[in-house]
């Protein structure tokens, strides 16, 4: 965090960076401000972020190798963002990796071994960006802007009852999109595309049915609540919920982090 709440990006809130075949973990109730690099990082084949508040991140979650090795394959495991609000963040940006083969072997590159990686499900969420461009590297998600095709069939992805918004336009959406992509394995920029709010739910993420709300304001409250028609039921902290106390009360004696409450 950094202070004040809108001051500069300062450097990632959580990073997970090495995970083996059986590591998990879980990010809940936390407030976070100003995240650079990439916000929050998790990599591993079983994790979940739930009632997490993020203002003013780099990324709203990243996900891959971040000095790895990072096993993400399991046949059972889910990467969750759930219950949570991002305000004025950048991009959600998910690069699967398939280091480790089903066994807990070390695959010899990425293109080889037989991987199932864990499903992505982004469930009840409210999502506000600061992004400003529109190309391939300044989409709300983003799936391996430079990622090699083969790992497009294999990265299995859920979104449902999320709200997505962009204040200076319209959000857009993008997997493996790149067509200079990484050359490591046979095949690159083909699978992939870029997705507008009709494409994306064409394609089955964030559907109507489903609950998600695509390119309406939010209308926030003070607590980051969304009070806009249809999205009371998501983010961080519903409408109909109180506003939490943090323990201990904040105060001169109690060595509370400013903005961190």
């Amino acid at each position: 965090d950094s202070t004040p709440v809108n001051g500069d990006l300062v450097g990632g809130c959580f990073l997970w960076k090495h995970a083996n075949f059986d590591s998990s973990c879980t990010i809940q109730n936390f407030t976070m401000f100003n995240c650079g690099i990439r916000g929050i990082g998790m990599c591993g084949p079983n994790w979940t972020i739930d009632r997490v508040l993020g203002y003013q991140l780099e990324n709203s979650v990243s996900v891959g190798d971040f000095g790895g090795p990072a096993f993400q394959t399991s046949t059972t495991g889910f990467l969750e963002v759930n219950n949570s609000t991002f305000v004025k963040t950048g991009p959600y940006n998910n690069s699967p990796q398939k280091q480790y083969n089903l066994d807990g072997s070390f695959a010899a590159d990425m293109c080889s071994g037989n991987p199932v990686l864990a499903t992505l499900r982004i469930r009840n969420t409210v999502n506000s960006s600061r992004l400003t461009v529109v190309d391939q590297e300044n989409r709300e998600f983003l799936q391996w802007v430079y990622g090699p095709d083969p790992l497009h069939d294999l990265t299995k992805l859920s979104f449902s009852n999320n709200s997505w918004h962009r204040p200076s336009g319209v959000v857009s959406f993008g997997l493996h999109e790149a067509a200079n992509a990484d050359t490591t394995c046979t095949g690159r920029g083909v699978l992939g595309q870029s997705y507008s709010a009709a494409q994306w739910q064409a394609a089955g993420f964030d559907t109507a049915g489903s609950g998600s709300i695509l390119n309406v304001d939010p209308a926030f409250d003070a607590q980051f609540r969304a009070t806009a028609v249809n999205q009371t039921d998501k983010g961080w902290l519903r409408l109909s919920e109180a506003i939490p106390t943090p323990t201990p009360t904040p105060g001169a004696s109690a060595g509370y982090l400013p903005y961190l409450q």
